[in-house]
């Protein structure tokens, strides 16, 4: 095997009916629903905060960044705590799938398909089209500065 055709560990979750890739690498734990620190003034795409060992972290809606229906989030839920290159954040998720093995040469770059997404790539998988998402990508500069003064403001807020 060549340098070009790298295999990537891609763990699927899934979101209703949808399926969305995660290089298993930006991954840093699994963990059941949690109770989250609901927060009065918050963005829109954050459900509120998690104690992710000692660790404040946000936790992101993507039903609401992708468009799909909302739903309570449920004791079967799975938080899925990834590392953006910034910051930690917990991603709410119906189920995980599995692992799949894809060849770096089946991945094709898109641009932006949905509104405070970046999808950075797409692969064939078992027949179907898997959006794969760059951990890094998830969040703008912007929202990241506005996660991290969320954190600040209710940490100070607590102190008091």
């Amino acid at each position: 095997m060549s340098e070009m055709e790298k295999i990537l560990q891609i763990l699927i979750l899934r979101i209703n009916d949808f399926s969305i890739g995660m290089n298993i690498h930006q991954v840093e734990k699994i963990i059941a629903a949690q109770s989250i620190v609901e927060l009065t003034q918050k963005p829109e795409y954050i459900h509120g905060l998690i104690d992710f060992y000692g660790e404040l972290v946000a936790v992101v809606d993507l039903r609401k960044r992708l468009n799909i229906a909302q739903k309570e989030i449920e004791l079967s839920d799975k938080f899925v705590v990834i590392e953006t290159g910034k910051r930690k954040v917990a991603l709410v998720v119906d189920d995980l799938a599995e692992i799949e093995s894809v060849e770096t040469t089946e991945i094709t770059n898109t641009d932006a398909i949905f509104p405070g997404i970046k999808f950075v790539s797409v692969a064939k998988v078992n027949g179907k089209i898997l959006f794969i998402y760059d951990a890094e990508a998830l969040l703008t500069e912007k929202e990241i500065v506005e996660i991290d003064t969320l954190i600040k403001n209710f940490e100070l807020h607590v102190a008091v």
